[in-house]
């Protein structure tokens, strides 16, 4: 609940570790308004544990349950209201993740992952390590990660000289950022 009242990411890897897997190791990637749902209908279990197989998705939820809504209507998390005896409970995330999200090796150009992303037109895309003794995530890019002015906050020296000539005008700056990422691309 702390991390879903203090961020506003849409999307959650789903790790699985002990006593589902003898190592942590990524599972999927389960979407806010998913878990909100969950919250609200009080899909709880008391332990650590996944769901008996008798549970029934198709009897306890509709496909309308997990529709994306029109704009201003989502969930939010001050609509779900829980007990300290429900704060201490555990929801199987399994029945509910996309057990195959798109991911990319840390070590992958940015160049490349934006290649991916736009051609697929994926909303997430999960940072794997290269190395197996590290954390199942690095990380997750969205499309902000992709946006000019952030890479630039984030590498203030790609404003060398070229940049100098260049002004600060959006559709200048994009222009720029597509070039250099196809030519990246095509080198690398």
């Amino acid at each position: 609940m702390h991390i879903l009242r203090t961020t506003r990411h849409h999307a959650f890897p789903v790790i699985d570790e002990p006593p589902f897997a003898t190592a942590p190791v990524l599972y999927g990637l389960v979407l806010r308004a998913h878990l909100l749902v969950l919250l609200k209908k009080r899909e709880f279990l008391p332990a650590q544990e996944r769901y008996p197989k008798e549970y029934n998705i198709e009897a306890r939820f509709e496909a309308q349950d997990f529709d994306k809504r029109g704009s201003g209507k989502q969930d939010t998390i001050d609509d779900v209201e829980l007990s300290a005896e429900e704060m201490e409970m555990y929801v199987d995330l399994h029945p509910f993740t996309n057990a195959s999200p798109y991911t990319v090796v840390e070590t992958m150009s940015l160049a490349k992952a934006l290649i991916l992303f736009r051609e697929v037109g994926l909303r997430h895309l999960l940072v794997v390590p290269k190395a197996c003794d590290r954390s199942p995530v690095v990380g997750i890019l969205t499309r902000h990660d992709f946006m000019p002015e952030h890479i630039l906050g984030l590498h203030p020296v790609l404003l060398g000289s070229r940049w100098k000539r260049l002004r600060w005008q959006k559709g200048a700056v994009t222009k720029y950022f597509r070039s250099l990422i196809v030519s990246l691309a095509n080198t690398g």
